[in-house]
Parts: C-alpha cells; sequence; structure tokens
C-alpha cells in the first residue's frame, strides 16, 4: 500500500511542471488589435494573466471542489481539507444560526458530514473502484417480500462451481444422527446440509444417475426414508425460530434463502413421485406449513398452485381433501393469488367431469363443493368470471339452437351439465351482488331443456329440472315448470310392454338407446323420477298465496292423464297428488277470503305467507320421498357403463342383421317373386257355400324361404277351397 501510494506522488509531480512565464508579446505600434487572429489574443490575455495569478494561500474554487492553493518553487499543489470543512459546518450555528436552522430543516445530510481524512492520496476518487461499486449495485433493488431471480441464479451458479470441486460423501446414519442432534440446537449450517442431502434423496427417488454437482449421494432406500423424514419433521420448527412471520426481514433470511429455494423446490418435485395417499397428505400438510416461505419466490408459488390442483383433481378422497385446504389457506392468506387459483381449479373440474358414473359420482361432487367455497371468498372476483362462464355456456348453447343439423353434443354431456351444476350452486349461496347473474343463468337452463324434446334425452331433461326446483327454492324465484314436467310425463301414458330388463340408475346416465327406450324398466325409472320432481314442484308452490292460481292448468292436465293412462299404478299415483293439490288450493282460497289487504301489498303479502302451517303437500312430500329412496336402494341396478357395452353390442348386432337383410334381395333371383306378384292381379273366384274362413288364413301365408312380407289382400269374397289349394302348389314348387 506504501509503494502504491509513492507511485501514485510521483506520477503527480510528473505531471505537475514548474509554471514558466512567456514571454510577453510585442505588439508593433503599426499592428491593429482588430487585426489579430483568435490565438494571438488569447496569448496576450494568458500573458497578462499570469502576472495576476493568485498568492500564497489563497482559496480558489473549482470543479474538484474547494482548494487551497499553495506556491512553492513555482509548483502548484492543491489538497482538500475535509477536516477544516467540518470545523467551520459545526462553528456555522454560532456564526449565522438562521442559515444553520435552514440548512437543519432543508438539507440535514449535509450537516452530517463525515470528518475523515484519508490524506491527499485518498481524497481522490479511485475511477476502478467506483465501477466495482456501481457494478455490484445493479439488480440489488428488492421490493417486501420478494427476492430477485437475477441475483439468485448468480448466487447459485457460484455455489455450484464450489461444490463441482468437492467430492460427493455418502450419507450414513452416523451422519444423520449428527444430524439429528445438530438440528435439535436449531442450526442453520446443519439444516443447510441436510437440504443438500433431501436434494439427493429426492434425485434418488426420481431414478436419476448421480450428478457432479450433488454433494451426497444416497443409495440405501431405508437412508432415503430417513432423510426425507427428518426433513419435514425439523424444518418446519427451524424455520418459524430463524425467520417468523415476514421472512424476507428476518436477519437470516440471506444465509438460508438460497437453501430454502432448493428444499422448497424438491418438495414440490417430492409430491409428484408419490402414489401412496398416506405421506402424499403428510407432505402436503409440511408444505401448508411453509406456505410464508413460498409466497417469496414466485415461480416456486407457481408450482405449488399447479402441483395441489392436479392432487386435487387426480388423487385419493383424503388427499384431495388435504390439497384443497392448501389452496384455501393460501388465497385466504394471499388474495391476489385468489382469481389465477380458482380460473386453474374450474378448468381442472370441467376436464376431470367428462364422465359421470357410481364410482367417480361423489368425486365429482366433492370438487364441485370445493369450489363453491372458494367462490364465496370475493364476490367481485366470483362476477366476474360467473359473467364469462355463463356466458360461454349460453353461447354453445346458441350455436346448437342455431344449427341445422341441430348438434345437441356440444350441450348435451357430462361437462356442459356439471358446468351448469356448479353456477346453480354458487348462485343460490350468493349475495345481492350476484342476483344480475341468475336470470341469465335460468334461460340457459330453460333453453337445455328444450333443445331436444326426444324421449332419448328424458334423464338430462330430468336433470336440468332438478338444478331448476333447487335454484327457485334457494333464491325465492318463482319459475315455471309445468309444461316441461307434463311432456315428459305424456310419455309415462301409454304402458310398454317389452321384455323385462334390469333397471338402471338414470342419475348416473343422460340419454339412452332406441331398444331400452322402450323397456318398461326406463319407463318406471323415469315416471319415478318425475313423479319426485312434481311433488316437489307443486310443495314449494303450496305455501304461495297464488297457489291456487298456478296449479289449475297442472289439475286440468292430471285428470286428462288418468283417464288415458292404461297403467294402473301411474293412474293411482297421479290420483293421490290430484287429490292433494286439490285439497291444498281450497285450504288456500278459504285463508285467502279472510284477507283485507290487496295483492299490490307485498309486504303484508310475505308476511301472510310466512304465517301460514306446513301444508299437506308438503308432509306427503317428505314422507313419500323417504320410502321411495329406501326402496330404490334396496333394487339391484346395472352399472352405466356395463349397460352401455351391453346395448352397444345388441346394436352392433342388429345393424350387421339390417345390413344382411338389405344385401339378400339383391343376391336373389328376380324369377322367384314374380309368381307372388301375379297372385294379386288374379280374379276373385265366388266362394262356395261350403267353404270356411280357416283356409283363407292358411293360404296368405308366404314361405320362409323368400322372406318377404306382404300386405294383406283386402277381399269380399272368399276363394273356393280347390282353387286355392292348387294356387298354393304352385308357389311352393316355384
Amino acid at each position: 500500500m506504501v509503494a502504491n501510494k509513492d507511485a501514485k506522488t510521483r506520477k503527480r509531480k510528473k505531471k505537475t511542471k514548474p509554471a514558466i512565464k512567456s514571454p510577453e508579446p510585442e505588439i508593433s505600434e503599426t499592428e491593429d488589435v482588430d487585426d489579430m487572429g483568435a490565438d494571438d489574443f488569447m496569448a496576450m490575455l494568458g500573458a497578462e494573466g499570469g502576472e495576476d495569478s493568485p498568492d500564497e494561500g489563497e482559496i480558489s474554487t473549482g470543479p474538484e471542489g474547494i482548494k487551497v492553493v499553495e506556491k512553492k518553487d513555482d509548483v502548484v499543489i492543491g489538497t482538500t481539507s475535509a477536516k477544516q470543512h467540518k470545523q467551520e459546518i459545526d462553528n456555522l450555528e454560532e456564526k449565522d444560526s438562521d442559515f444553520f436552522k435552514f440548512l437543519k430543516e432543508n438539507d440535514p445530510e449535509l450537516l452530517n458530514f463525515s470528518g475523515d481524512d484519508s490524506g491527499s492520496e485518498g481524497s481522490e476518487s479511485d475511477p476502478e473502484r467506483e465501477e466495482e461499486g456501481m457494478e455490484g449495485m445493479e439488480g440489488v433493488a428488492v421490493e417486501e417480500g420478494d427476492v430477485v431471480d437475477e441475483q439468485e441464479d448468480v448466487e447459485e451458479e457460484e455455489e455450484a462451481e464450489e461444490e463441482k470441486k468437492s467430492v460427493a460423501k455418502p450419507v450414513t446414519k452416523a451422519l444423520l444422527r449428527k444430524w439429528e442432534a445438530g438440528l435439535e440446537n436449531h442450526s442453520v449450517a446443519v439444516w443447510k446440509q441436510l437440504t443438500k442431502a433431501f436434494h439427493a434423496a429426492v434425485s434418488t427417488a426420481r431414478g436419476d444417475d448421480p450428478d457432479s454437482t450433488v454433494k451426497y449421494i444416497i443409495i440405501d432406500p431405508d437412508i432415503v426414508n430417513r432423510v426425507i423424514m427428518l426433513a419435514l419433521n425439523k424444518s418446519g420448527p427451524l424455520l418459524a425460530q430463524h425467520l417468523g412471520k415476514n421472512p424476507s426481514a428476518a436477519p437470516k433470511w440471506s444465509k438460508v434463502r438460497l437453501s430454502l429455494k432448493t428444499y422448497l423446490g424438491d418438495l414440490m418435485e417430492l409430491l409428484a413421485l408419490l402414489t401412496s395417499d398416506d405421506v402424499l397428505c403428510a407432505v402436503m400438510r409440511h408444505a401448508k406449513e411453509c406456505l410464508p416461505y413460498y409466497a417469496c419466490y414466485s415461480r416456486l408459488m407457481k408450482k405449488f398452485v399447479k402441483s395441489h390442483i392436479g392432487i386435487w383433481g387426480s388423487k385419493g378422497e383424503m388427499a384431495r381433501v388435504v390439497a384443497f385446504t392448501c389452496l384455501q389457506q393460501l388465497v385466504t392468506k394471499n388474495a391476489k393469488f385468489l382469481e389465477e387459483v380458482l380460473k386453474k381449479m374450474y378448468t381442472e373440474y370441467t376436464a376431470c367431469s367428462k364422465a359421470m358414473n357410481t364410482k367417480t359420482r361423489d368425486v365429482i361432487l366433492l370438487m364441485k363443493n370445493c369450489l363453491v367455497e372458494l367462490y364465496k371468498i370475493n364476490p367481485s372476483i366470483t362476477y366476474s368470471q360467473g359473467f364469462v362462464y355463463i356466458r360461454q355456456l349460453a353461447m354453445t348453447l346458441r350455436s346448437a339452437m342455431v344449427s341445422k343439423k341441430k348438434e345437441v353434443e356440444p350441450v348435451y354431456n357430462w361437462q356442459y351439465v356439471n358446468s351448469l351444476h356448479v353456477w346453480v350452486s354458487v348462485l343460490c349461496d350468493a349475495d345481492s351482488c350476484l342476483q344480475p347473474l341468475l336470470f341469465p343463468l335460468i334461460q340457459v337452463l330453460m333453453g337445455a331443456v328444450k333443445l331436444m324434446a326426444s324421449n332419448h334425452f328424458h334423464p338430462l331433461h330430468l336433470h336440468i329440472i332438478r338444478m331448476l326446483l333447487y335454484l327457485g327454492s334457494e333464491t325465492g324465484v318463482h319459475i315455471p315448470l309445468t309444461h316441461p314436467l307434463l311432456n315428459i310425463l305424456e310419455f309415462c301414458a301409454t304402458q310398454h310392454k317389452s321384455p323385462s330388463t334390469k333397471p338402471i340408475d338414470l342419475t348416473c346416465v343422460l340419454r339412452v338407446t332406441k331398444g331400452y327406450k322402450k323397456t318398461k324398466a326406463f319407463q318406471d325409472g323415469v315416471f319415478d323420477l318425475t313423479y319426485e320432481l312434481m311433488l316437489n314442484y307443486v310443495s314449494q308452490l303450496s305455501g304461495s298465496i297464488a297457489f291456487p292460481e298456478t296449479v289449475f292448468p297442472l289439475t286440468v292436465w292430471l285428470k286428462k292423464f288418468t283417464k288415458k293412462c292404461d297403467n294402473p299404478k301411474y293412474k293411482l299415483q297421479v290420483k293421490q297428488i290430484l287429490e292433494k293439490v286439490e285439497s291444498s288450493s281450497k285450504d288456500i282460497s278459504s285463508k285467502r277470503a279472510e284477507v283485507n289487504f290487496s295483492p299490490k301489498d307485498l309486504q303484508k303479502v310475505k308476511e301472510w305467507e310466512q304465517s301460514l302451517p306446513e301444508s299437506t303437500l308438503t308432509k306427503y312430500f317428505n314422507s313419500w320421498i323417504v320410502v321411495h329412496r329406501t326402496a330404490q336402494d334396496k333394487i339391484e341396478k346395472v352399472e352405466p357403463e356395463q349397460w352401455e357395452k351391453d346395448n352397444k353390442e345388441e346394436e352392433d348386432s342388429d345393424a350387421e342383421a339390417d345390413s344382411e337383410e338389405e344385401k339378400e334381395p339383391a343376391q336373389t333371383p328376380a324369377p322367384e317373386v314374380k309368381p307372388i306378384k301375379k297372385r294379386k292381379k288374379e280374379p276373385v273366384v265366388e266362394e262356395d257355400e261350403g267353404s270356411e274362413a280357416e283356409d283363407v288364413v292358411e293360404d296368405m301365408v308366404v314361405s320362409e324361404e323368400e322372406e318377404v312380407v306382404e300386405e294383406p289382400v283386402k277381399k269380399k269374397k272368399a276363394v273356393k277351397p280347390k282353387k286355392v289349394k292348387k294356387k298354393k302348389a304352385v308357389a311352393v314348387e316355384d
């Protein structure tokens, strides 16, 4: 250091040469100043200025600050006295108190001047040091609660280079016992070593080859399990003690930041490798404790959300519940992640609800309830997303209605129906700010029922009517459902006498095949569901003051149904509901006649409806539904998947038989059919008195070999037995 200072001093002395007085330029008398050049004029001024140079000890100002100019052996030496400046600032309060007060209020940093004087050499700025300082400050600005990714990458590369130089060590049981003792004392250094071993354990479980950057090697599966369990059990208390609730502001954040990032990333990798639900739940509970640390890394937070939503949509029931609790805690404490989490969960729900059966029904119901719970957190976000998704459903329905071929597949599928289920449940428990979405959703539901009125889709119609009933009962909005219910009940007016088959669970079916539509089992299932929904509908209306007028069309149609229905079981049940409706209507009419307010007094109408006791229809419905569902549980039903497979085989066999029948007439020679056609044109022979009608029936039978169906011939007079027998013999020979 001394040598460097001496060298700098010598260089400075070499650069500073003694001032040589230049001779004054002689100006001739004949030479005019106007004729001088710029250089001559400046030289003249410089010579004059040299005589007026500052004296010894004079203070001058320049771009480098305050300097004392000394004149010694024609050598000018400039130095900055920091101590003198500090002393002047200290004496400023006594000399000029007003100015000192002004500086104190407007620029207090100027008064806090440090009086360190490092000498004439140290006072000069070193450009190399300044450049190094500026390079070190690039990218250091860190927002509260976040970490700059560029700086992390640089530090990770430095640690990786250091690890490359070291040789990987095997993890032994003795080393694990040593780490356990260190973690009991909450040692950060031991925990950082454990995170490196945890990284090696995850790499081993993933099946990766040992990398040169890995500091530890683990081969024994028992050691792998012990390292993972040690990390899961000890990391939470240690991080909570050293980092607290605000990790980025903790004193030891800079020491554990990189190791913590690696550890949290390995946790997400471990979740993707696990198959056991018990171990998966344990790791997710530990990740839930680490949520404050995940919030410090934006990239890791995206991995956290993605992995937990994947578990929520694909694993077992217990793992789904734990994953949902982690996501719920995340969006509750960090509201900025709510919108993104809801979008991804809704997408995952629609992707997992493509098929419905008795096995997946409970899982889809669980996912729907979880999604509805999250939509209750922030009504404004729920409204924005509900507006977008309900609009998408409406546009899909509109395109299906406008299409010429009536393509119902985009609407009549489980994804569409389950999406409607979600928004019906959301609006049933929603605040008043979501009421504007109620009318569009009802219009979409009613349009889906009217899209295709075919008997094949009666199960789907019943699904949507059930949603409308639930929506009306929870929101208090009257939705007219008489017409859709009566259209389905009309299908049951004519009794079907097809071969008996096992019934299927219509709650897991949207449509049926052409063959199953004609079975008695399907007709019984449709009637039971329609009867249940109709009872539910009239029981909801029984508490209204307008009940007699509302159910009048229903009673008229039910009376007609009892007259034309040929199924005694259906007729008996319809008569029961008809009697209950008429009795409730009479009760409402008699009580309504005693009121002294008009229909426009809505508040009094509402109070009167609330004062009504439970109607007979409601009591009958509550008792009937218990008995009916108990009886339905005892009935053995075919699984929808097996039923669809069997019906598909039957349809394929029927199609093959139809194709063979279509090919046979082309292979059959034409002359064989001609005698039968000519027989129709023959003149009718008068019948003898002793002929019998039985002979006529036998004559109209066509041989089985030809397989040609003829329409019966209308004859005014029967054919004689003798002549008919001769023609019959000819037909057989042909």
